[in-house]
């Protein structure tokens, strides 16, 4: 029997239960989460979990010391929704040896997602040319509007993961 805390969860969709191990320390920021991903519930709040593997565990700003306490092979999915998070979430994952499948931006935050886009060069700029657009009819907006998006299409597709808060990353503890 371990003396490491335990969470029980039960899954939505299908009712079973199982133990997660919790955080053994509070965290610095205090906005650790541990959530159950499940098959297909809450898919309009969190689109991303579309392309999560099934019982994948998703961590909102984990510390380094909570990655490095999962054990081997489990999947994860780190949540940043902070503009630092973002440059700051792969650094740790990497620290703690989790091997990073996908990066996701999502756009336009974490609370209100609109759009989930690989945080790589192709999707960026078809986002950019393809998806983005200011929306029709003539308003006082229309032409900042205009010009952000000129701005969005010129600048490096990098800007576009840094800039953006919200960032998803997806992999499993090796």
């Amino acid at each position: 029997m371990s003396l490491e805390p335990t969470r029980r969860l039960r899954s939505s969709v299908t009712g079973e239960t199982y133990d997660r191990p919790s955080p053994s320390s509070p965290t610095r920021s205090g906005t650790e989460v541990w959530l159950d991903i499940d098959d297909g519930s809450r898919l309009a709040q969190a689109p991303w979990r579309a392309l999560c593997p099934p019982r994948v565990l998703e961590l909102r700003e984990p510390t380094l010391l909570t990655l490095r306490q999962l054990p081997a092979g489990t999947d994860v999915a780190l949540l940043s929704d902070s503009h630092l998070g973002s440059a700051r979430l792969p650094r740790r994952a990497a620290r703690a040896g989790i091997r990073i499948d996908r990066d996701l931006i999502v756009v336009p935050s974490m609370s209100s997602p609109v759009v989930v886009l690989d945080n790589t060069e192709s999707a960026v700029r078809h986002f950019w040319s393809a998806v983005a657009a200011v929306p029709p009819g003539l308003t006082w907006a229309s032409a900042p509007l205009s010009v952000a998006l000129l701005v969005a299409r010129l600048v490096p597709w990098r800007w576009t993961g840094l800039l953006s808060p919200g960032r998803v990353l997806i992999g499993s503890r090796l």
